[in-house]
């Protein structure tokens, strides 16, 4: 019994066995696959001057240069090659139509096995990695070695030609950036020629002398307005003013000098009277003489002393004065009205050189500005022409430094598909996956009980007790007894 369950195991066995050996073999006889790889140096990220408008072969990273339709057709072509035998040529050596197709078609093919990244990257080098993959390592190897070859070859040989077109280029854009220069140079001086008032001290001296007449002009004209105020007010004042005056005084009243030599008169004639004549008072001429004296005595005492003269007239000083400074307010605004003439024509001839340095201002200052981005740009120029001239002297264009080989590639020993191992891997895991589910597919199919709780769960009724058959056990160890569950 023990002899016919382990028969009965073994057999269980078959289909992983069978399963395994399948997967092998499949893995077995699949086409193996091999990579070579060959590594290149790359310096030259910053030996060449970036030029606008040329193209720069070395301007992308060679890895995107390597796997360039090019490349690729020179190495197709190459005799030491395989590939140039296969395709189908005519009897003077061309290649048919046939040929090409094939040649195309091992075109796609090779360019869907190189594959160009970079390894390590530093800001002074780079190092790039070429791999090709193909059924024969050897045939890898030179693949990837002819990648690299034709590839330095191609490389040099444009940048070559790439250095005589940029210089080239350069000497052209130097020379039309001298003439420029020169034109604009010639424009410039002919429009400060045209217009002095364009140069910077000509144009300050103008504005200055604009300034300083405005500024005149204006004080000429408040000065006027305020002696024009000045003449109308005493203009008024002297419209207002007599052009005479009357003047009268107080004098000794004539009547008084009068009556008084009358009473002089009559002093005499008394005195003669008296003393001459020896006439006393009782005499009627004396009598009559003292009655004329006291008559002339009153009437000296009633006649005021001192009386209003005979009014004199005369002119107005007052008058006169303002009328002389009238005149002399005349004379100033003459004066003032003579410099605001002249000041005024000067202002006129300033406004027109300014106007008309105003007209070539914006020309002017537009030649200025294109001038000195001209001479930038020439001094830009100049300077990539000497980056490239020292490039080129130091050989890192067209010399080969900056693109160098590293590694050359080496058959491979080992294929990178199917990897190493994966047969057996595979195998096992086909084998393992093959008894796992044959297991499934008996306990899916076994309709007995395999314990007391299956039993009761699939009958639905109490289990009273169980007997194992020792012979059909499985099980080596001591016999189990089931017995009735307690109630």
């Amino acid at each position: 019994m023990l002899r016919q369950v382990w028969i009965d195991r073994r057999r269980r066995l078959y289909p992983a066995a069978v399963a395994a050996l399948v997967v092998w073999s499949a893995v077995w006889l699949t086409p193996r696959s091999y990579e070579a790889t060959a590594s290149l140096r790359w310096s030259g990220k910053q030996s060449r001057p970036h030029v606008a408008g040329q193209a720069n072969l070395m301007g992308t990273a060679p890895q995107q240069e390597l796997t360039s339709r090019t490349v690729l057709e020179a190495v197709i072509d190459d005799a030491n090659l395989p590939f140039a035998a296969e395709f189908d040529r005519t009897p003077e050596g061309e290649l048919t139509q046939t040929g090409r197709t094939q040649r195309d078609r091992q075109l796609d093919d090779l360019a869907a096995s190189v594959h160009a990244r970079t390894v390590v990257s530093t800001e002074a080098a780079d190092v790039i990695a070429v791999s090709v993959r193909n059924r024969n390592s050897a045939t890898a190897a030179q693949l990837a070695n002819g990648l690299i070859d034709h590839y330095l070859v191609i490389a040099a040989r444009q940048q070559r030609q790439q250095s005589a077109e940029t210089e080239a280029f350069l000497n052209q854009q130097i020379q039309q950036q001298q003439d420029n220069l020169t034109a604009l140079s010639a424009r410039k001086a002919q429009l400060e020629q045209d217009n002095p008032a364009l140069r910077s001290g000509e144009a300050a001296v103008l504005r200055d002398s604009m300034m300083a007449a405005r500024a005149e002009l204006g004080g000429i004209d408040q000065q006027s307005t305020q002696l024009k105020q000045q003449h109308e007010a005493l203009g008024k004042w002297i419209s207002e003013q007599p052009e005479q005056l009357e003047q009268r005084t107080r004098g000794r009243n004539p009547q008084v000098a009068q009556l008084q030599n009358q009473l002089a008169q009559l002093d005499q004639q008394l005195n003669e009277h008296r003393y001459k004549w020896g006439r006393t008072d009782e005499h009627p001429l004396v009598q009559k003489t003292l009655q004329e004296r006291d008559a002339v005595q009153k009437k000296l005492k009633a006649t005021p002393l001192y009386i209003d003269l005979a009014a004199q007239r005369q002119d107005n000083p007052a008058r006169l004065e303002a009328q002389a400074k009238l005149e002399t307010l005349d004379a100033q605004l003459k004066a003032l009205t003579a410099r605001r003439d002249t000041l005024g024509k000067q202002v006129e001839k300033l406004d027109a050189q300014q106007l008309t340095a105003f007209a070539g201002r914006n020309e002017y200052d537009d030649v200025t500005r294109q001038l000195d981005d001209a001479q930038q740009q020439l001094d830009d120029w100049r300077q990539k022409q000497r980056e490239l001239m020292l490039a080129q002297s130091a050989g890192a264009i067209g010399g080969g430094a900056a693109l160098s080989v590293m590694d050359r590639a080496q058959p491979p020993r080992s294929p990178v598909f199917p990897p190493p191992g994966a047969g057996w891997l595979l195998a096992l895991l086909a084998a393992a996956m093959t008894v796992t589910a044959g297991a499934l597919s008996r306990r899916k199919s076994d309709v007995g009980f395999h314990d007391l709780d299956d039993a009761e769960q699939e009958l639905a009724m109490p289990v009273l007790g169980a007997l194992v058959d020792a012979n059909d056990s499985d099980d080596q160890g001591p016999q189990q007894t089931w017995w009735p569950k307690a109630a």
